[in-house]
């Protein structure tokens, strides 16, 4: 399946490299949402807290961009509107929430953005840093269960550090931390 789609993007890429305005063109690649197969226990589904189900690849190619450069930037879904404006040249709206990421993409600029938050329903929320990802949830009769993890020791999210921190700094930070 990856192979076949691989094919189709190259396809794409080569008419748009023989046509005139394809030096003009940026290509953004992404997905919606990540998806859980067993991951956290959890067998299938998406909608969850935790990074399988949220974090995306985000590929863009065009006029500008850095080529063969990864950046580890907090990127979020509601950026791409903002992007794309960008791109053409015309304004995001101002009730936009996102922000243009053409400043990460083509220049080495750090990103100005820290964390952000995302709620799950009704069932809880998570704090994200490049750092952290702190959980709030609500687990029937266990009530509020509260993770924290750090993703640079454990990107797998396995291990819960929330209770075994001596110092509470870093959750205090996170829990009054503004998005």
């Amino acid at each position: 399946v990856i192979a076949v789609k691989a094919a189709m993007v190259a396809g794409v890429i080569e008419r748009l490299n023989a046509h005139p305005e394809g030096a003009r063109t940026y290509i953004i690649f992404m997905s919606d949402n990540g998806y859980f197969f067993g991951d956290h226990r959890i067998p299938d589904g998406k909608g969850k807290l935790y990074d399988p189900s949220h974090r995306v690849p985000l590929l863009v190619a065009g006029p500008g961009v850095r080529k063969n450069t990864t950046r580890t930037d907090l990127a979020l879904n509601t950026d791409i509107l903002p992007t794309v404006m960008t791109m053409a040249g015309a304004a995001a709206p101002a009730n936009c929430d996102g922000r243009s990421l053409l400043p990460l993409i083509t220049t080495a600029t750090p990103s100005t953005r820290r964390s952000f938050l995302m709620s799950w329903s009704t069932r809880g929320y998570a704090l994200r840093t490049n750092r952290y990802a702190y959980l709030e949830t609500k687990q029937g009769a266990a009530g509020m269960v509260r993770e924290l993890y750090d993703l640079l020791a454990d990107p797998a999210q396995m291990t819960n550090i929330h209770d075994k921190l001596e110092d509470c700094a870093v959750i205090h930070q996170l829990t009054c931390a503004t998005p």
